[in-house]
């Protein structure tokens, strides 16, 4: 991305097993999206290796860092045989842009998520 979002980096979150969240550097500058009481609701395409594409829904909380998945849509169960997510949204001023997360290695058994 070009400046100010050159540094900004993402890292895949899971919380209690069911929430799922990409969490940037700092707050994502998202296009487009519902307004909602203090969070901004997104439809974004999510892609399991190399599967078809499917809309998630995805809130924002006005300044927050998180992108958090719908928990009926994507959770810790439905990532264990993945080896890729792949979150594409609309970022202000940059377009369509994919934040890909490696899988592999991801601890959900120690967290008593399966």
């Amino acid at each position: 991305m070009s400046f100010p979002y050159s540094s900004v980096r993402a890292s895949l979150i899971v919380g209690n097993c069911r929430n799922v969240a990409v969490r940037f550097t700092d707050s994502p500058n998202m296009a487009g999206g519902d307004i909602r009481d203090r969070y901004r609701t997104h439809a974004v395409r999510v892609r399991l290796n190399d599967g078809a594409a499917f809309t998630v829904e995805a809130d924002h909380t006005w300044g927050g860092r998180d992108l958090k998945l719908s928990r009926r849509q994507i959770t810790a169960r439905r990532l264990k045989h993945n080896d890729t997510l792949m979150v594409a949204l609309d970022w202000y001023r940059e377009g369509r842009l994919v934040w890909r997360s490696d899988l592999v290695g991801l601890t959900l058994v120690a967290a008593g998520c399966l």
